[in-house]
């Protein structure tokens, strides 16, 4: 436990989706000694509210409320109230890994270090990746640097990654600038600059989120000029800082290379889209800037980011501009002369002669690691390199050499063994871009001679190896004239890269990766060795050879408690035996025992007996082996172990090994493999059983295509036997991803990491015409055209939704009324996933970018979508396109909402909109805002939207009834249904207080509650199971609208559907200043024109829900004047009139 206490700062400013989950995220951090301090930087959304109820339950956060500052000035408020030893900053938006603060302080307090910084990782709603600022700091941990000894710091530009000692910080009197962005910046280099002592630790500590579209953060708003005027006041200080401290050259030069290889061309890059006085002020910043920058650093920074900047200098910005877009458009091969590399871009001329060449740093080694395993006491490697665009054509341009080196680079191991280069045309057609000069693509890159294979002596390497020390594979290459030098790395999935330690004269060596992915060797001493495990019937019996004089095995937990200790009986010749007895292992419920043979050395397990597994006294005793070859045992109950898998032809087979001390297999008929999917189950029987002694083998033969007919496409993987459900179990290290394919699908046995179970998936298989990116490509730009000279098909009609991520909406209503009414036009569909569920359509499904989708493409007559078809569709004279939208507008977009089209983009977007012939809408409000956002001139169907007419259709109670039961609702209850547009993609926080609802309506409601597709709910409903339903999955808006008795929505266009069932609506506005003023523009004033209450709180909610009777007279002057500016061509035959005027 740590005795020192950390002071965590918050500043929080109108984060109320994400505060929640950040807040909780500190909770789990295995300390106790800390005090959370969270500033309320002046927040207008209920941040402030959340904030104050973490304050109301534990006594350690604690809320200081302000008038807005700023990030830098709530920061200063934090950390000027901090009383902690140590002081660390979190960006509300962001998350700390469990026991992340932990292993920071236990480090530093050993330490003594001024701070410790901790890996990054980068997230969002749909995944996570590595941070691209942060992935040139972290190789291994560190202990006692700083940036003069390791000058990649200069890359940890962020505050909040790191936990200052806090005298430090205060001796320094280090303050964030206020007022402007990029604070971070001049406070993370001085300290770096100014500290003696920096710890590094690889482990991810810090998830920062990565807002999605539509919801940036401030620094992601890198169009804005005072975002790139902030940077530069935070650059400015650093130089300032460095002046006076008198910071050396070489790490002036290392900050003057970051900001112009890294960090300014992220705005170069803007230029042509931003406005004249933005780019006054960017081409100002260069022009003072980029001149007083030594040479070195010149000739270091890519060429044509060299070319630029000199174009800028010289005041050639018309120049600039083009080069910039030329740059965008092609992508330029580098040629070889007797000075060496360069490129033929643009404007090269500005340079000097000799400042024309490409440096070595602007060549990226792409390396992947195929295969490494041990044969003997020699490691076999086998690796591809190439450089993008060097050839690699023949042999005799290409030499290669290899060293081992340590982790600071003090030692150099020379290898011998040769390195053979393999003929490997695959690398080329894999890799080699095609030209877009010529109509018919062709490679223009060969990297025929890329593939590399070594045979690495590691027992003669040996005795130079530092024990403890991590060695690299230090690759030195001239390929073609370019000599670079990279440390091997990237190995591809699969178990052929990932091979286990191994023995050799009394040590143990372990090949892994770092978290660059770098492959390392490790020596370190193995002094006790277990060559055999023995079952007897005391117990476990180990047998070994000890180098050391040692007379014990201790077992002890993760947390280095010992548990048991057991007497090592050995001879003269350094041989032992110790046991295990049946009394130690059956006094242990689930354990996980690590054996050492003293207080530091772990016993070492020859690789062949990893994976072992005994019964003993009704337990399974399972032998593992850490990274380092150190010996695990583990002891629970019997597991269900999935001892192998295979794919044979076309079926999967699968072993399950158990150890059945209760006799609970008695045939294979009591065993049956289930397969969990969200809707669907499905059982295999066992095939086989074998049984010897206690352990029992079952296997499991099925052909998938002939088991899994279903839509789903994720199954979980569990056994029952004799009724009885229970988990299977994977050692690491034993199964591969299998799949198996079929015209349509791929079956893919996988294991999970986490769960050390398995679970299948079921993706989409391409065809043999279309199955590589290549192919689609080759489709679209050659076969595609060709495809159009054929004739039109007249009566083929053509639909897509939402960019085939779903088939509903305007789309789906209108091929329905065709369906019925129409069985003379042929029907297709465009999708993303052709396995989902399109039973309730007659239509040909195609899968977008496949051969059949190309080929409708190139001959339909009548295309209707929501959004827009690809920019490679190119319609026909005689084709139809019409544009259905998807919702009335309330937020502004395309060229009503300046930034959105980017000047680069322009011309595509009008070229896809001048493709409609048609456009239907629901009102003139519609139709104006359609000629300005989208500059639409053509014509107008004055219809409706058709995904509205089945609205108009009355609801019967039977229906009714069947919808409620459908989602396990009341009978005997009315609805209110809360349906909140997204703010951003990921979690949802609650605005509203559910418990004050509940107690005021809980006898006469429901609350059920519909969230959009990219919100996840970051709330819980325990305590309010009766009262609040979420059913923001696997239900129909439409059966809301119709069983709901009133609906609260807030800015969703959810609002103009809703309108037509005459129904109730409350809009729950809590965050509406913020929303406006910093999220969107809205076309109208929503306060004034929402057809209903505008509500801001939870009580004045429950009034207005108490006075719903009144809800019609109240509201009625508003609901008229909305229903007639809105929805004023909705009638119910939307679909019906679209058809008969479209389609011939």
């Amino acid at each position: 436990m740590n005795e020192k206490k950390l002071s965590i700062v918050v500043p929080i400013y109108n984060i109320s989706n994400y505060l929640e989950e950040c807040l909780s995220s500190f909770l789990v951090q295995g300390i106790d000694n800390y005090e959370v301090i969270m500033v309320n930087d002046g927040s207008t959304d209920n941040s402030g509210e959340i904030a104050k109820r973490y304050e109301d339950k534990y006594e350690n956060y604690k809320l200081l409320d302000q008038k807005n500052g700023g990030l830098g000035y709530a920061r200063n408020s934090g950390a000027a109230a901090a009383t902690g030893d140590y002081l660390t900053f979190v960006d509300s938006d962001d998350i700390i890994p469990d026991n992340s603060y932990e292993k920071m302080l236990n480090i530093i307090e050993k330490s003594h270090s001024d701070f410790i910084i901790g890996n990054v990782v980068r997230f969002n709603s749909r995944k996570s990746y590595g941070s691209v600022l942060h992935k040139r700091i972290f190789r291994e941990d560190m202990v006692g640097t700083n940036i003069h000894d390791t000058p990649e710091l200069i890359n940890d530009t962020t505050a909040w990654n790191k936990v200052f000692n806090i005298n430090f910080w205060r001796e320094n009197d280090f303050k964030f600038p206020e007022g402007m962005l990029y604070e971070d910046i001049p406070v993370s280099i001085p300290a770096h600059a100014m500290a003696k002592k920096v710890d590094i630790l690889t482990d991810i500590t810090y998830k920062w989120r990565a807002r999605d579209a539509g919801d940036s953060s401030i620094t992601q708003q890198r169009s804005s000029v005072d975002n790139f005027s902030d940077r530069m006041k935070a650059i400015n200080s650093v130089r300032q800082f460095f002046a006076k401290q008198n910071i050396s050259q070489s790490l002036n030069d290392i900050f003057d290379y970051k900001n112009f290889q890294f960090d300014f061309p992220l705005y170069m890059y803007l230029m042509n889209d931003v406005d004249e006085d933005y780019q006054a002020i960017f081409f100002s910043t260069i022009q003072e800037y980029f001149p007083k920058i030594s040479k070195e650093v010149f000739l270091k920074i890519a060429l044509k980011n060299r070319i630029q900047y000199q174009l800028i200098v010289e005041n050639k910005i018309e120049e600039f501009k083009d080069s910039v877009r030329q740059l965008k458009l092609s992508k330029y091969k580098p040629h070889k002369s007797e000075q060496g590399y360069s490129y033929n871009y643009p404007y090269k001329e500005v340079l000097a002669p000799n400042d024309r060449y490409v440096s070595k740093e602007e060549f990226r080694v792409n390396m992947d690691i195929e295969e490494a395993y041990w044969d003997n006491d020699v490691f076999k490697l086998s690796w591809t390199t190439f450089l993008w665009g060097i050839s690699e054509k023949r042999k005799k341009d290409i030499s290669v050499s290899v060293a081992l080196v340590n982790s600071d680079d003090t030692q150099e191991i020379e290898i011998s063994n040769p390195v053979s280069i393999k003929f490997n045309p695959m690398m080329t057609l894999r890799k080699s871009s095609f030209s877009k000069k010529h109509k018919m693509p062709y490679l223009k890159d060969n990297y025929n001679y890329s593939k590399f294979e070594l045979t690495l002596p590691i027992k003669d390497l040996m005795p130079q190896m530092h024990p403890n020390k991590s060695y690299y594979l230090s690759v030195k290459y001239n390929i073609n004239g370019v000599e670079k030098n990279a440390i091997l790395n990237s190995p591809k999935k699969g178990l052929s890269t990932k091979p286990h330690y191994q023995l050799m004269d009394d040590y143990v060596v372990t090949p892994s990766y770092n978290i660059k992915w770098e492959l390392e060797f490790k020596k370190s001493a193995a002094p006790v060795v277990i060559e055999a495990v023995n079952k007897t019937n005391n117990g476990i019996e180990f047998t070994g050879r000890c180098v050391a004089n040692r007379k014990k095995l201790f077992a002890e937990d993760s947390s280095r408690n010992r548990i048991f200790e057991t007497d090592m009986l050995s001879d003269d010749n350094g041989n032992f035996k110790a046991t295990i007895t049946k009394e130690q292992i059956s006094e242990l419920d689930f354990s996980k025992l690590y054996i050492y043979s003293d207080s530091e050395n772990p016993v070492s397990l020859d690789p062949k007996l990893i994976n072992r597994v005994y019964g003993i006294s009704d337990k399974q005793l399972s032998i593992f082996n850490t990274l380092e070859g150190g010996l695990v045992l583990s002891i629970d109950q019997p597991q269900f172990i999935v001892e192998k898998v295979e794919a044979i032809k076309k079926s999967f087979s699968i072993n399950i090994m158990y150890l059945d001390t209760a006799n609970a297999i008695v045939s294979k008929d009591s065993a049956e493999l289930v397969f969990t999917g969200e809707k669907d189950n499905f059982i295999i029987k066992a095939n086989e059983l074998k049984t010897d002694g206690l352990t029992k083998i079952l296997t499991f033969i099925f052909d998938p295509n002939t088991v899994f007919k279903t839509f789903d496409n994720s199954f979980s993987v569990t056994i029952s036997v004799n009724n009885n459900e229970e988990e299977l179990y994977v050692f690491r290290k034993t199964l591969d991803e299998l799949r198996i394919k079929d015209s349509k699908r791929q079956y893919i046995i996988k294991y999970s990491f986490n769960s050390s179970t398995i679970f299948l998936n079921i993706k989409q298989s391409w065809g043999v015409l279309d199955n590589s990116p290549r192919k689609q490509m080759i489709l679209a730009k050659l076969v595609y055209p060709l495809m159009r000279l054929l004739p039109i098909q007249k009566k083929t009609a053509v639909y897509e939704s939402f960019w085939g991520r779903e088939f509903s909406d305007n789309p789906k209503a209108i091929l329905e009324y065709v369906q019925a009414n129409r069985p003379d036009i042929k029907n297709v569909v465009f999708v993303k996933n052709v396995l989902k569920d399109f039973s309730d359509i007659n239509a040909k499904v195609y899968r977008k970018n496949s051969f059949m989708y190309f080929y409708t493409l190139a001959r339909g007559k009548y295309f209707f979508n929501n959004v827009n078809f690809p920019n490679h569709y190119d319609k026909r004279k005689n084709a139809v396109e019409v544009q259905t939208m998807h919702g009335t507008p309330l937020k502004k977009l395309g060229f009503d909402n300046p930034g959105e089209i980017k000047d680069s983009a322009r011309e595509g977007f009008i070229e896809r909109n001048s493709r409609w012939d048609y456009l239907t809408v629901p009102s003139d409000y519609v139709a104006d805002i359609a000629k300005s956002a989208y500059l639409f001139d053509k014509t107008f169907l004055d219809v409706g939207y058709p995904r509205n007419d089945s609205l108009f259709i009355p609801t019967t109670q039977n229906e009714k009834n069947d919808i409620l039961k459908k989602y396990g609702l009341p009978l005997d209850k009315k609805i209110i249904f809360y349906a909140p547009t997204w703010r951003s993609k990921g979690k949802y926080a609650m605005p509203i207080d559910l418990n004050e609802l509940k107690e005021q309506f809980s006898d006469e409601y429901v609350f059920v509650i519909k969230l959009h597709h990219f919100s996840i709910p970051s709330y819980s409903l325990e305590g309010l199971e009766d009262f609040a339903i979420d059913l923001s999955n696997n239900s129909d808006i439409r059966d809301l609208y119709k069983v709901s008795d009133m609906m609260i929505t807030d800015y969703s266009s959810v609002m103009f559907d809703y309108a037509l069932l005459r129904k109730p609506m409350l809009f729950y506005a809590y965050d509406y200043d913020n929303y406006k003023d910093n999220l969107r523009e809205l076309y109208f004033d929503f306060e004034e024109e929402a057809p209903g209450a505008f509500i801001r709180n939870t009580d004045a909610l429950i009034g207005e829900i108490n006075d719903i009777d009144r809800y019609f007279d109240k509201y009625k002057n508003k609901i008229e004047t909305f229903d007639e500016k809105f929805i004023q061509y909705d009638k119910g035959t939307a679909s019906e009139q679209v058809v008969k005027r479209i389609i011939k």
